[in-house]
């Protein structure tokens, strides 16, 4: 509440015009007069620093794409995350599995 009370300030509405009122008027006087208004030209928008994310994805995905087809690695094995084809699998994992399904059938 102190950072609040701290930035208000009293209300003083002659601090403020409205200067839509005022340029409307001047519109509204010259096309009464004859003669031709044009709108005002618009500003050019300011730059930004926004990064487009889908054009970003797109050329990763182009990049990792083509590495593919070019004989590299895809990214689930430089990872080592496993494929859809493995079941979910690891090769660490699935030779985990292996060697306790054999621990099971010997007595």
């Amino acid at each position: 509440m102190k950072l609040i009370e701290g930035m208000a300030d009293r209300w003083e509405p002659t601090k403020y015009t409205d200067d839509y009122v005022a340029a409307l008027m001047k519109v509204i006087e010259a096309k009464a007069e004859g003669e031709v208004v044009r709108p005002p030209k618009e500003k050019a928008p300011r730059p930004t620093n926004v990064v487009d994310l889908v054009e970003r994805l797109r050329a990763s995905l182009a990049q990792t794409q083509g590495s593919t087809r070019r004989g590299g690695t895809t990214a689930s094995r430089k990872t080592g995350t496993a494929s859809r084809r493995t079941g979910g699998r690891t090769p660490a994992a699935r030779k985990a599995k292996r060697a306790s399904k054999s621990r099971r059938h010997v007595a």
